[in-house]
């Protein structure tokens, strides 16, 4: 949706969840980045900061690999956003931290394009691929505060491949 009058496009992930992994396998982040909707229909930027996990993991993905695999949860319980907000230290996962504070495992399921783990509870994911040569339009966003942040400037984009999706979702978002 449009949240706010000046934003830069339609931003279908404002409390989404961004999964990544390392290279390796050994960890797996779920991180709290904005996301916009492109054109095309089949691309949504991914707004992660310098500095921040899930980026650290994509852009270890382009050096060895070229691409990286990533999906984004945009509904799920809030709690999830809350932890992906956080910084969690590098050495503990996500899932497993919001498990902890509700006293039970939350329960993930493997996507089919990218393997990456994703709450089974969520109401739609997004999966595919981050290249380092694909980077598009993205910003400003109108925050809750009232300001709007990040200049329009060029973002990686996920190219969507699969899209998982409950009947009558509900979008989680923070406008």
């Amino acid at each position: 949706p449009l949240w706010h009058e000046h934003d830069g496009g339609r931003y279908i992930g404002t409390g989404c969840c961004v999964v990544t992994s390392d290279p390796a396998g050994t960890r797996v982040n779920v991180g709290a980045y904005r996301m916009m909707i492109q054109e095309d229909g089949h691309s949504a930027t991914i707004n992660a900061e310098a500095g921040k996990q899930g980026r650290a993991h994509y852009e270890r993905w382009w050096a060895t690999h070229g691409r990286a695999p990533v999906l984004a949860s945009v509904g799920h319980d809030p709690l999830l956003l809350m932890v992906a907000g956080t910084e969690v230290p590098d050495t503990i996962s996500e899932y497993a931290y919001a498990g902890a504070m509700v006293g039970q495992r939350l329960e993930v399921v493997c996507g089919q394009v990218t393997g990456l783990p994703m709450p089974a509870s969520a109401e739609i994911v997004l999966e595919g691929w981050l290249r380092p040569d694909h980077a598009l339009r993205e910003g400003p966003f109108g925050e809750w505060t009232g300001y709007y942040s990040g200049s329009p400037g060029a973002v990686p984009a996920m190219d969507i491949e699969r899209v998982y999706f409950r009947d009558d979702p509900i979008l989680l978002g923070t406008p």
